[in-house]
């Protein structure tokens, strides 16, 4: 490579970096400079969920209530897995939720490139990442996939990280898979065209990558979506002879690629696959319980008006349910911008070379809208047992980027040719002028459930507790009448450039390149202000009563009616509680035994919010747990005081030790025979324990135990037994966990439905618990197997030159991507 070729190259490289971080700094720049912090901490205000009312202080509206899993979920993952890789361990078992559980996404480069330290400071950082390998992944594509020119390569690539999938989901691990979308539709693309040995790695490595990154719901929504890509570019390239030695040879390099993928990624897949079959979430799903089902065509102007019912966010209010105005579950999370959708990719289909493609990204399109929109077939078969796991309300990230890349094409296509004006762009156009017409009406005239609804409601019961007043009625007023404002604004944007198209034909280069400045400001103003970025002074405070439980005796602590699963962890504290996606069946059903009636219970969280039935203890200060409880050493219970001002915490003196021998064991293999004796009343934990093995050498033991040392992954127990037998931990039973009495390896049982117990000698010994997965071990002799079969088809493979179809023999005699 010359020097010249290099230095072009870079001051590319150059152009597309700062577009993207400008794009990350206009947006998020108070996180990076440090004055706020990039996560929603503002829910923690909410009364209950930590932070306490000052006296005499109101409530105060968070930016968006339900965007809560940034703070709740991902944050505490966050600093556990930066305190284990401190401690030089891998994070594999987190002991702070659930009584214990498998911790999954643990291999994320995003998420451990977020764990390096402790601050938050660093999540913009880990933002801008995401940005970066989005961004430059539609760079890449549109360069060697479209093979589009400078410009309209640059744009899209400043453009992706900005569209509404990953502005909605800022701070959320969900959204890392959809990153690599872009590399993957590339990798695909390079493996069925160029035979060169830096093909298969590639696709193994993105492959790879997407699976490892985050979500693996959303990572399979990805390969779908390569997979179809794979299917529509080998039938193209290969077109009319698809049979021949060549073309089936391509294809299964591919599917081998893809396979080395999954093979790489192993040491986190397995292990996930593994604890999903635990859950009852999937399970739920499986049985065909939808979390979040259709909408239907109602919801379709919402992937080009994404206000258009308004939201719960500050300031604004749903005219629709609750559930349909979270607009990160609905098309518009799709959202690549009106000027994009309804101006500039539908001159995708003025370059005749594009044209395949650009059906390809219209079906993509559609394809990702199909579960919000309802459409019949699809979602029947999306319905279909396998298929039915996958949450493909949020597959609009796929019509995202496939809308990105037809105005990737229509951009290229008005900076190097006339466009001949065809009947069919009228339909873009009329759109438009309904679009205007409409906004303009309602900018005039508020929709009733503003302008009359909300007003009444305010005066009798207000519809929710942060608008009680006129003034914030107001405020919500305003609010509509800006967005329709706006959406009027873009559309006459949007208009001016299909009449001046009309009337020449073609785009002077700087108008044209204005038109892409227009689109990106377009998606600046819809993000800007979307992720809250708050004050440093609420990320988890202290809490006088946390730090008490802290430093009392041993026990684990649940939140009753306040403190959310997993926000104890923040302070150190052991729940019973977990919300984590997966929800460990077995342990599910353990609590429920112990659940208040009437309770909250999420279908997609069962134990985020568990509450307890709880009666007044013997003592002052003290609380009756149901026997449940006390197995599982629930010791402390911390409530939220009346006025919200603080908490206070009760004690269960009834909890158990974590470690104890229980006075007779009893076999009882039929599940809801099992439960049935658990929930009971009359149980005592410490009087019997149930074991599901018929095996008369399983007697209870007599003795002391304790936990003489611990780390997430290590737990040693000392046991004195006058008589040897059984004895419990009351943590989670999990097949990754092996117990070893010296040099010997003795088995685990499953104990009381879901803890572990061992067989224990009579005298003094030791026992010591290793979290030591067979599917992690496994997973990484698969990963090194891999790794040698890329290395070795690196060496071995010869480059060849690509021998499909020739692009440019068709009618423009020019390439056809």
């Amino acid at each position: 490579m010359s020097s010249q070729t290099a230095r072009g190259r870079a001051r590319r490289v150059g152009l597309v970096f700062l577009g993207i971080f400008a794009g990350q700094l206009i947006l998020y720049g108070a996180s990076f400079v440090g004055t706020k912090i990039l996560l929603p901490l503002d829910i923690l205000t909410v009364p209950g969920n930590y932070i306490p009312l000052q006296p005499g202080q109101n409530a105060q509206q968070p930016h968006n209530e339900y965007m809560s899993d940034a703070v709740f979920e991902d944050e505490p993952a966050r600093l556990f897995r930066h305190n284990e890789l401190r401690a030089g361990r891998l994070p594999l078992w987190n002991p702070y939720q659930y009584a214990g559980t498998p911790n999954i996404s643990f291999l994320s480069p995003f998420a451990l490139f977020g764990a390096l330290i402790r601050s938050p400071r660093i999540l913009p950082w880990v933002s801008l990442a995401v940005a970066l390998v989005s961004g430059f992944g539609a760079y890449t594509f549109a360069r060697r996939v479209l093979e589009v020119g400078l410009w309209p390569a640059a744009i899209g690539a400043w453009c992706y990280p900005l569209t509404g999938f990953f502005v909605f989901w800022q701070s959320y691990s969900l959204a890392y898979p959809a990153a690599w979308l872009p590399w993957m539709l590339w990798a695909v693309h390079v493996t069925l065209t160029r035979s060169n040995r830096w093909a298969l790695p590639a696709l193994a490595l993105v492959t790879a990558l997407t699976i490892l990154s985050g979500h693996l719901d959303i990572a399979a929504l990805v390969l779908i979506a390569g997979g179809l890509f794979a299917i529509w570019d080998f039938s193209f390239l290969f077109h009319g002879r698809i049979f021949d030695k060549q073309s089936i040879g391509r294809f299964a390099t591919v599917i081998a690629g893809w396979a080395l993928g999954f093979m790489l990624g192993s040491p986190e897949l397995l292990p996930a696959l593994e604890y999903t079959k635990t859950g009852s979430r999937l399970s739920a799903r499986g049985g065909g319980q939808e979390e979040r089902p259709p909408v239907g065509l109602v919801s379709l102007p919402q992937f080009v008006l994404p206000h258009i019912y308004g939201t719960i966010e500050r300031g604004s209010f749903p005219i629709v349910p609750k559930n349909e105005a979270n607009l990160a579950e609905t098309p518009a999370a799709g959202f690549a911008g009106l000027i994009m959708t309804l101006a500039i990719a539908p001159l995708a289909w003025a370059s005749r070379r594009h044209r395949a493609v650009a059906g390809f990204f219209a079906a993509l399109t559609f394809l990702g809208l199909a579960w919000c929109l309802n459409v019949p077939g699809l979602v029947a078969l999306m319905r279909l047992p396998g298929f039915n796991m996958l949450p493909y309300n949020r597959f609009v990230f796929a019509s995202s980027f496939a809308i990105l890349s037809l105005a990737v094409i229509g951009f290229e296509t008005i900076l190097s040719t006339t466009v001949r004006w065809r009947a069919s762009y009228y339909i873009p156009l009329a759109i438009l002028v309904v679009i205007a017409g409409w906004s303009s009406f309602r900018a005039l005239s508020l929709p009733e459930a503003i302008a009359v609804t909300l007003p009444d409601a305010v005066t009798t019961a207000p519809p929710v507790r942060w608008i009680t007043d006129m003034e914030a009625v107001h405020r919500v007023q305003h609010w509509f009448v800006k967005m329709y404002l706006a959406g009027m604004l873009v559309c006459l944007v949007a208009l001016t450039a299909w009449i001046g198209l009309r009337l020449t034909g073609r785009f002077p280069r700087i108008v044209a390149l204005l038109a892409g400045l227009a689109a990106i400001g377009e998606l600046l103003f819809f993000d800007y202000g979307r992720a809250a970025q708050c004050d440093p002074k609420l990320y988890y405070p202290p809490i006088a009563a946390l730090e008490k439980v802290g430093g009392s005796w041993p026990g684990r602590a649940i939140g009753f009616k306040c403190l959310p699963a997993n926000l104890l962890q923040t302070r150190g504290l052991p729940d019973v509680r977990g919300y984590d996606g997966v929800d460990p069946a077995r342990l599910v059903d353990l609590l429920d035994l112990a659940r208040q009636p009437g309770s909250i219970r999420l279908n997609y969280a069962a134990a985020q919010y568990f509450e307890p039935r709880a009666e007044e203890g013997l003592f002052p200060d003290s609380v009756r747990l149901p026997p449940i409880l006390d197995l599982l050493g629930v010791r402390y219970l911390v409530c939220l005081t009346p006025d919200a001002t603080g908490y206070f915490v009760l004690t269960n003196h009834s909890a158990l030790p974590r470690v104890f021998a229980p006075l007779s064991v009893k076999a009882e293999l039929d599940e809801k025979k099992r439960l049935a004796k658990l929930g009971a009343a009359t149980f005592g934990p410490r009087d019997v324990a149930y074991v599901e093995e018929l095996d008369d050498s399983i007697v209870a033991g007599r003795g002391e135990t304790t936990i003489v040392q611990e780390d997430p992954r290590q737990i040693t127990v000392n046991a004195r037994m006058t008589r040897g037998g059984l004895i419990v931990l009351a943590d989670q039973w999990n097949k990754g966990w092996r117990a070893h009495l010296g040099d010997k390896a003795i088995p685990i049982l499953r104990v009381d439905h879901a803890l572990r117990g061992v067989i224990a000698p009579t005298g003094e010994s030791t026992i010591v618990f290793r979290y030591e997965p067979g599917s992690f071990r496994l997973g990484a002799g698969v990963a090194v197997i891999a790794v040698l079969i890329v290395i070795i088809d690196f060496l071995l493979r010869r480059p060849t030159d690509f021998t499909g179809r020739n692009r440019r023999d068709d009618v423009t005699k020019a390439q056809a991507m």
